[in-house]
């Protein structure tokens, strides 16, 4: 079975993940190395944070509502920023993101998108300017893949992981 070769990153292979696994494959860097997950902090507490480098600016940041994508979106408004966050489908969610927005000292509108779909896109960008007339930053966030092996991918999954991943 192919493994992965992690020499010369400071990264190890978490034991007990197999190869594959959508969870994360790495555990924290090896000593004295900069790779690796990077360390969850209190935004209230970061020193470039209480700086509020981004005051005034307007990001959109897709795939905003869940995961990476909300841990960037806490830390602009932290850092004074207004925030967009798209999300495909719980919007339940992103509305909880952007209360969060809120409480860390920032601002947020979340808009519905799905990414594979060149209309939402547009509608997308056009809310971002509707509310705040302008944008200085963008995240593309949003991905998808198959999570299969590439034996087993057909055209559907290759077209859909085009579509949301490079084509944007």
């Amino acid at each position: 079975a192919y493994r992965p070769d992690y020499s010369g990153t400071g990264l190890r292979p978490v034991p007990g993940y197999p190869f594959g696994n959508r969870s994360p494959n790495f555990e924290t860097p090896a000593p004295g190395s900069r790779c690796g997950r990077l360390p969850v902090e209190d935004p209230q507490e970061s020193e470039d944070v209480r700086q509020r480098v981004h005051e005034g600016k307007i990001a959109l940041v897709t795939g905003a509502s869940r995961g990476i994508g909300r841990r960037v979106a806490e830390r602009l408004a932290a850092q004074g920023a207004q925030v967009v966050v798209g999300y495909r489908k719980n919007a339940d969610l992103a509305k909880e993101t952007v209360a969060e927005l809120q409480r860390v000292g920032g601002g947020g509108l979340a808009v519905q998108a799905d990414i594979e779909n060149p209309e939402d896109i547009v509608r997308l960008f056009d809310a971002a300017a509707a509310e705040y007339g302008r944008l200085d930053y963008f995240g593309n966030n949003a991905a998808a893949d198959a999570f299969k092996k590439v034996v087993d991918l057909k055209t559907h999954h290759l077209d859909r992981a085009y579509a949301v991943n490079v084509r944007p």
